[in-house]
């Protein structure tokens, strides 16, 4: 319920939406999706484009789950 109350939180998921963000696809490891990652080519300026809003929504999620937010 805080996590949904904390406007700074929903804000940075606002921003995700409006980007298209989507939920990871794929969250559970086998040895075929490791060896898809490792063979995908990724566009790092693209992803440094985006910004640090996941970091920063982890940042305040582990304070909020620590009591001090």
């Amino acid at each position: 319920a805080r996590f949904n109350a904390d406007p700074e939180m929903q804000q940075i998921l606002r921003e995700f939406s409006l980007r298209g963000g989507q939920p990871a696809e794929h969250t559970t490891f086998t040895s075929e999706r490791a060896a898809q990652l490792k063979a995908q080519s990724f566009d790092l300026d693209a992803m440094r484009a985006q910004g640090y809003g996941y970091e920063r929504l982890d940042q305040l999620t582990m304070e909020l789950l620590l009591g001090v937010r």
